[in-house]
């Protein structure tokens, strides 16, 4: 059977792979349509793409390859929500719900080549230059030690070598890092373009949105917390230290309070720069450690959690590619619905 071929017109720039095809070959269902896509049946300029959600571009030459003996019957499929302006995820929500469920940079991409992990990655978007993920706690972002298996790097590795199943490989350059244990979105370059990215960073101007438990009760209803940051091995496993003014670099924390318990609060908080363990280092800085900070936190005392309570809620930047603004969120992890439920009834362990 003779394949179609498609070119993308210029009023159809940005249009997702999926839709786009539904409308050229409305004779086949959305599930059909995926159905091609995911066995490497729709090549964009001669290169398979396994993407449903692949954004084209003017002049894209489109070939599709059909079955000899025709596609299956398949049932209409459910798209995942992709975010562009927080559209589709919404804004980040003011008030948790209980029934909510949820660089090294250049460096790093020169190291030793990292080994793709197989791990399961929750994509939250992608396109040609960026991929955005919900990054689980207890992951580290980038290899570290002798586990380069265990990262959300060699995550993002895999799952492209599974989407891109001819290629000799793939690239992917981490823009910035969560902590082992903060758990999250993380966004990664896959191309120069993307890499532009990076900029936005340098200059602080990525909109990062966390929620944190924090313990006891903070007394202010909002405010920024102003301490410069100095980088370092320190005593107790800390990687930074809060120096006087003058010295080191300006780090500001934004907090609000969306709940207080009995011993703890739960809080909103946007950081205007990205310092290494900001957010825990200055929460400790005012009296009231992230709850299950095991580094910056109370050795004993403290409400038992398994991890620091921090979750990386949203990130907002312009695309590298076309300047248009983009939102991307992640709901809260179970873990901290769970501590949230607990804290609610009244138990000022979070037991």
């Amino acid at each position: 059977m003779e394949p179609r071929q498609f070119i993308v017109a210029s009023g159809e720039k940005g249009a997702r792979l999926d839709r786009w095809l539904t409308q050229k070959m409305p004779q086949l269902s959305r599930g059909q349509i995926k159905h091609l896509i995911d066995h490497g049946r729709v090549l964009i300029n001669h290169r398979r793409v396994l993407i449903a959600g692949w954004e084209l571009e003017s002049a894209d030459n489109i070939e599709v390859r059909m079955p000899v003996g025709g596609l299956p019957e398949i049932q209409e499929v459910e798209e995942k929500p992709q975010t562009r302006d927080g559209s589709a995820r919404g804004e980040l929500p003011s008030r948790p719900s209980p029934s909510s469920r949820s660089t090294a940079g250049e460096q790093a991409a020169r190291q030793a080549p990292v080994k793709p992990s197989h791990r399961f990655l929750d994509v939250l978007f992608e396109d040609r230059d960026i991929i955005v993920v919900d990054k689980p706690a207890g992951v580290l972002t980038e290899p570290k030690g002798g586990s380069p298996h265990d990262s959300l790097l060699a995550m993002m590795k895999g799952y492209l070598k599974r989407k891109f199943k001819e290629s000799r490989g793939s690239y992917v350059k981490l823009l910035h890092r969560l902590d082992r244990d903060t758990s999250g979105v993380v966004v990664a370059a896959k191309s120069k373009v993307g890499e532009q990215l990076e900029d936005q960073f340098k200059n602080h101007t990525v909109d990062r949105k966390y929620i944190a438990i924090v313990e006891g009760a903070v007394e202010k209803e909002e405010g920024l917390i102003d301490f410069p940051l100095e980088k370092g091995d320190f005593k107790g496993g800390r990687k930074a230290q809060v120096v006087k003014k003058g010295q080191g670099l300006p780090a500001r924390t934004r907090f609000r309070v969306e709940e207080r318990y009995k011993n703890a609060t739960l809080l909103a908080i946007q950081v205007e720069t990205g310092r290494t363990h900001q957010v825990r280092i200055h929460m400790a800085e005012i009296g009231h450690p992230l709850v299950g900070d095991r580094t910056y936190g109370p050795l004993s005392g403290g409400i038992p959690f398994s991890r620091h309570a921090l979750h990386a809620a949203s990130l907002g930047f312009k695309n590298p590619r076309n300047g248009r603004k983009e939102k991307f969120e992640s709901k809260l992890p179970d873990d901290m619905v769970k501590l949230i439920d607990r804290l609610r009834g009244g138990d000022e362990k979070g037991r």
